[in-house]
């Protein structure tokens, strides 16, 4: 919420986000100079590279047990901690449900989160799925609804800066790598 109320303040205030945006020039400039350096150069080494490295990669994941089983860990504890996640949210708002209702809740949203619909991040759909699972349950469509987008926000409050570090950190990594190269 404290973000939303930073973005619609910053919208509303022009004067202070000039200051943001000079700012993010200066960070995002030199890199998008490289990247626009390297594909005047040559377009096609990034889709052969990417997949390249998204094989060797999986590969790599594949071979070693103990990467498997850290990365099955991984996506275990994400999704147990959604689960507790919705289950607080849900509780938060007056209606305790059965921990099966809120794994089968998830379990729609998830399901149906993986169908490959063309809009970003599945805003909405996602929501929709686990509102309307959860009003199959007898839990009321305003409740449901809520906890439904609270969950939303507050996973991406920690998915997206996450997710941006390491798209950041592996760009920077592929774009070092083509500069020494040529």
């Amino acid at each position: 919420m404290i973000i939303t109320l930073v973005g619609v303040f910053l919208s509303l205030s022009p004067r202070f986000i000039q200051p943001l945006q000079s700012l993010a020039s200066r960070i995002v400039g030199p890199i998008a100079n490289r990247v626009q350096r390297l594909q005047e150069r040559d377009v096609s080494w990034s889709v052969e590279r990417f997949l390249t490295d998204y094989e060797s990669t999986f590969r790599r994941l594949l071979s070693n047990r103990r990467n498997m089983l850290l990365a099955f860990f991984s996506n275990g504890g994400d999704w147990s901690c959604s689960l507790v996640l919705l289950w607080g949210i849900l509780a938060a708002l007056g209606r305790v449900p059965s921990v099966w209702i809120v794994v089968i809740a998830m379990a729609v949203g998830e399901i149906v989160e993986m169908i490959p619909i063309p809009i970003p991040g599945m805003l909405g759909v996602y929501e929709t799925s686990i509102t309307a699972t959860l009003v199959a349950f007898k839990i009321p469509g305003p409740v449901s609804a809520s906890a439904a987008v609270l969950l939303r926000l507050i996973t991406s409050v920690f998915d997206i800066p996450s997710t941006g570090y390491a798209a950041y950190r592996y760009g920077y990594q592929v774009l070092t790598n083509l500069s020494k190269s040529s």
